[in-house]
C-alpha cells in the first residue's frame, strides 16, 4: 500500500490525504522519496513514513474535534482557503471534462490503464518471485498484498475509497482531464470508479500469484488485456450501481446548452437583437431533436438535416408565424420550390456553428457536429448594390415624398404624424451621411449639437453588437430641406426620440419595422429588382459618392463608421470644419431635391 515506483527506479511513498481531511493539509497526498531502487531495502523507511502519516492524520482529526467542541466550522487559515479555491480554479482549466466522454471512450481508457498496469505488475514480481532471500521478506509482501485486498473489497469501507480514488484521480491527471463535480453521482462516473476498482483487484491477484508460484493465475494465461469491453454492467454492480443495460448518452441536453449559452457573459455584450436571432435556432432544433435530447448523441447527419429545414424557411418566417412549426413551413415551402438566399441560409447555419462551437470551448462536448456549414456565396460589388442618378430622381419623385409636401400640408415637419415622417428624413440622411437605417432610427434629440459652430449629429447605438458612436457634420443640402426646422419641432413637442413615430420590430430592431415597407415602396416605382436594391444601398451610393469627390479613405471611414485599425485614430478630436469641408464635395450630379425643399409662407 502507497508503495509506488518512478521512472527513474526510485520508490517512493505516496499516500492520498482522507476525502474528510482534504480542507486541513496543504497538499492532497502525502509523498516521500524512500532513497532507493530496491524494494526490500526501501521497506523500513516506507513502514516509518506510513507511522509518520498516520501520526499527523490522527493529530489532524484531534484538531478537528476540539475545533467543533468550540463550536469553530473551520481549522485552516484563511490563506489557506484561497489556496484551495485557486486549485480548484486550476482543475477547471483541464484539457477535458470528465462530461465529454462516453461509456466506449471510458472503457478503452480503462482497457489501456490496466494494459500498462499488468505488465508492470508482471515484471515487478516475477523478479520478486527469484530475487527474495527469505520466506520472511515474501510473507510481508503477501500480507500487504492480502491487506490491500482486503481494503478492495471494503474492509474497512474508507480504505476502499481512499485506495480506488487516488487510482482514479491519477488516470484523469494522465488524461488531463478533471473530474465531475457531481462525483459519484455521476452514473457514468460511478462506472469508471467500479471498473478500476475491478481491475486493482485483477492486478493485486496477479501480484499475489507471481509471488507465491512465478506464474500467472490461470484466467490470465496469455490474455494480452482485461476483457473490459465485453463485459456486462452486472459484473461491476458492487461498485457502480449501474442497472443493467445501460447505455444512455452521457452529456447535458439541449435545453441545458441553449441556457448556458444564452447566460454566457461573453454573449450578455451583444446587443439583444442580436440574441433574439438565435431563437430560431433554438426553436428549429427543439423541433427536431426535443429539448431533452443530449447533446452527445446529436450526429453530423441530424445537423445535415436541419440545415435542409434553414434551407428552405422563408425569410423573417418567426416573425410571420410564431405557431405553425418551422419544418411545415419549410416542407410547404420546397414543394413549391422555393429556397433561402444563400446570404440568410448562411447566417443561420453560422449561428448553429456558434452554438456547438461554445459547447466545444467549454468542453461539453470532444467534437462540434456543426463546423464547415456555410456555403460559398457567389462575388459581387459594390456598383451592383448602389442606386445610380435615374434610381435616385425614381425614388425621391415617387409617393413616398411627394405625399409629405402635397397640398402645403409639409406633413414632414409633423412629429410622429401617422404618416411617419421618418419614412420622409430617413432616405434624405443615409443619401448625404451613409448612414445604416437602425443608426437613423435611434437618433435622440439630445444627438444634434453645435459643434465648432458647426451643426453636427453624434450617431450612437449598438450595431453588430459593438457600441457606435462618431461625430457628423449635418449636410448643408439636409439644412436646405428644412431638417433643423423638423428638429426643433420634435423638441418643442416634448419628445426626447428624433423621429417617435418609428417602431421597434419583434426582434427588437427599428431595421425590421422599416425595411418592409421601403422594399414595398421600391417594388411599387419599378426600382425594385432583387436583393440588391434596399435601404442599405444608400451606403453604397454614399460612398460612391465621396469617392466621386476625391475624398480620401481616412475621412470615409470617420464619416461612414467604419472601423479602422491604425492605433493613432484613437488620439485627438476631430475638426468639424476641416470634416465639413469635405463632406460639401458629396454630390449626385443630375439629382435635384428642390421639389422637396419647403415652401414658406411665415
Amino acid at each position: 500500500m502507497y508503495l509506488r515506483q518512478r521512472n527513474n527506479g526510485v520508490w517512493y511513498f505516496r499516500r492520498p490525504v482522507p476525502s474528510d481531511l482534504t480542507d486541513v493539509f496543504h497538499s492532497s497526498r502525502f509523498t516521500q522519496s524512500l532513497g532507493t531502487c530496491k524494494k526490500s531495502e526501501a521497506l523500513q523507511p516506507y513502514a516509518a513514513a506510513l507511522a509518520q502519516s498516520e501520526f499527523v492524520i490522527a493529530q489532524a482529526r484531534e484538531k478537528i474535534e476540539a475545533a467543533t467542541k468550540r463550536g469553530q466550522d473551520k481549522v485552516y487559515p484563511l490563506w489557506q482557503k484561497r489556496k484551495r479555491i485557486l486549485a480548484e480554479k486550476a482543475k477547471r482549466k483541464r484539457a477535458r471534462a470528465f462530461c465529454q466522454y462516453n461509456e466506449g471512450d471510458i472503457l478503452h481508457l480503462v482497457s489501456c490503464w490496466f494494459e500498462k498496469e499488468k505488465r508492470e505488475t508482471e515484471t515487478i514480481y516475477r523478479d520478486f518471485h527469484v530475487t527474495i532471500e527469505t520466506e520472511e521478506e515474501r510473507e510481508n509482501l503477501l500480507e500487504d498484498l492480502s491487506q490491500q485486498q482486503a481494503y478492495l473489497v471494503g474492509r474497512p469501507p474508507e480504505m476502499m475509497e481512499i485506495v480506488i480514488s487516488e487510482q482514479v484521480l491519477s488516470i484523469l491527471d494522465a488524461e488531463d482531464c478533471e473530474s465531475p463535480r457531481e462525483g459519484l453521482n455521476d452514473p457514468l462516473f460511478r462506472r469508471f470508479y467500479g471498473l478500476v476498482a475491478e481491475g486493482l483487484l485483477y492486478l493485486n491477484r496477479i501480484a499475489t500469484s507471481l509471488l507465491k508460484t512465478g506464474a500467472m493465475p490461470e484466467r490470465f494465461q496469455g490474455l494480452q488485456a482485461i476483457e473490459l469491453t465485453t463485459a456486462t454492467p452486472a459484473q461491476f454492480a458492487p461498485f457502480t450501481n449501474t442497472p443493467s443495460g445501460t447505455t444512455a448518452a452521457h452529456s447535458i441536453t439541449l435545453d441545458e446548452l441553449i441556457e448556458r449559452f444564452q447566460n454566457a457573459p461573453r454573449r450578455q455584450r451583444y446587443r439583444p437583437a442580436s440574441r433574439e436571432e438565435y431563437h430560431f435556432i433554438y426553436r428549429l432544433l427543439r423541433e427536431h431533436f426535443g429539448g431533452g435530447r443530449p447533446i452527445a448523441s446529436i450526429t453530423r447527419d441530424d445537423i445535415i438535416a436541419v440545415t435542409e429545414t434553414i434551407r428552405h424557411i422563408p425569410a423573417h418566417a418567426t416573425l410571420i408565424d410564431k405557431t405553425t412549426p418551422l419544418q411545415t413551413i419549410a416542407a410547404r415551402a420546397k414543394a413549391e420550390g422555393k429556397t433561402s438566399h444563400i446570404k440568410t441560409y448562411n447566417k443561420k447555419v453560422g449561428h448553429l456553428t456558434a452554438l456547438f462551437g461554445y459547447a466545444v470551448t467549454e468542453q461539453l462536448l470532444l467534437k462540434s457536429p456543426a463546423p464547415s456549414l456555410k456555403e460559398t456565396e457567389p462575388g459581387s460589388d459594390g456598383d451592383a448594390k448602389r442606386f445610380d442618378i435615374e434610381q435616385l430622381k425614381t425614388i425621391f419623385g415617387g409617393y413616398f415624398f411627394t405625399d409629405f409636401i402635397k397640398d402645403g400640408q409639409l406633413l414632414n415637419f409633423v412629429p410622429n404624424h401617422p404618416a411617419q415622417p421618418c419614412r420622409f428624413w430617413a432616405p434624405l440622411i443615409a443619401l448625404f451621411h451613409g448612414m445604416r437605417s437602425n443608426e437613423i432610427l435611434q437618433i435622440q434629440i439630445s444627438n444634434i449639437v453645435q459643434r465648432d459652430n458647426i451643426w453636427t449629429l453624434k450617431v450612437l447605438g449598438e450595431l453588430k453588437g459593438i457600441p457606435s458612436y462618431r461625430l457628423s457634420p449635418i449636410h448643408p443640402e439636409l439644412i436646405r430641406l428644412g431638417f433643423l426646422d423638423y428638429v426643433n419641432r420634435v423638441k418643442k413637442a416634448g419628445y426626447q426620440s428624433l423621429f417617435p413615430d418609428a417602431k421597434k420590430s419583434s426582434d427588437g430592431k427599428y431595421s425590421t419595422w422599416f425595411q418592409k415597407p421601403w422594399a414595398y415602396y421600391l417594388r411599387k416605382i419599378g426600382v425594385k429588382k432583387g436583393r440588391n436594391e434596399c435601404f442599405h444601398s444608400f451606403r453604397h451610393t454614399w460612398n460612391t459618392g465621396m469617392r466621386r469627390g476625391d475624398i480620401p479613405e481616412e475621412i470615409r471611414k470617420i464619416l461612414g463608421g467604419w472601423s479602422n485599425s491604425s492605433a493613432e485614430s484613437g488620439y485627438g478630436a476631430q475638426d468639424m470644419g476641416r470634416l465639413l469641408k469635405y463632406l460639401e464635395k458629396l454630390s449626385y450630379p443630375g439629382l435635384s431635391l428642390s421639389p422637396l425643399y419647403p415652401q414658406r409662407t411665415e
